[in-house]
C-alpha cells in the first residue's frame, strides 16, 4: 500500500532483511518521485526490479552514458543488481518512519551515505571475520545518524522554547 503526503512524494512500506541495520521489515519509506536523476554513490532508491518493488543503495554509477548502476542490499552478501537508468523506476528515499518516529534526509541523503556504500561492497567481497567488521561498522554509522538526529531535533526544541 502507498500512501500519499503530496503529489511528488509518496510513503510506501519496506519489507525484507536486504538493507539492514538501515531499514527493516515494517519501515514506511518517504520517496521523492520528483527527485532529480542525477543518483550519486550511497543514494537509496526504490524501483521495480524482477517483477518486485525494491529498495536498494547505489554502489556505483555509471561513469559513462549507456552503462549501468550498481545496485545492493547492504546487508546482502553476493547480490548486484546492474542496472539501466532507464529502469530506475520510482525514485530517490529521502526519508523513513519507524514505530510512529520519522528520519528525513532530504534529497541530499542520509548521512554517511558513501561510507554506508562502501561498507556494503566490503561487506560482500570479505568473507567471515571482514563481513561481520563491515556490517557492525553499517550498525554503528546508523546509530551515530539517529543519535546526531536526535541531537538536532533536540537543540531545535530548546531554541524554539
Amino acid at each position: 500500500m502507498v500512501s500519499t503526503p503530496s503529489k511528488d512524494k509518496v510513503w510506501v512500506p519496506f519489507k525484507g532483511d536486504s538493507m539492514k541495520p538501515v531499514l527493516r521489515t515494517g519501515d514506511d519509506l518517504l520517496v521523492d518521485l520528483e527527485a532529480p536523476k542525477h543518483y550519486k554513490n550511497g543514494d537509496i532508491i526504490v524501483l521495480k526490479y524482477g517483477g518486485e518493488w525494491v529498495a536498494h543503495r547505489i554502489v556505483k554509477e555509471p561513469m559513462r552514458s549507456g552503462e549501468n548502476f550498481i545496485l545492493k542490499g547492504d546487508f546482502s552478501l553476493h547480490t548486484h543488481e546492474f542496472v539501466p537508468y532507464s529502469d530506475l523506476s520510482l525514485g530517490l528515499v529521502i526519508g523513513m518512519k519507524r514505530a510512529q518516529r520519522m528520519t528525513i534526509w532530504g534529497r541530499e541523503g542520509q548521512g554517511f551515505k558513501k561510507i554506508f556504500s562502501w561498507l556494503s561492497i566490503r561487506a560482500q567481497e570479505k568473507q567471515s571475520v571482514g563481513r561481520y567488521f563491515s556490517l557492525g561498522c553499517l550498525k554503528i554509522l546508523n546509530f551515530i545518524e539517529s543519535l546526531s538526529r536526535l541531537l538536532r531535533e533536540s537543540l531545535s526544541i530548546n531554541r524554539q522554547s
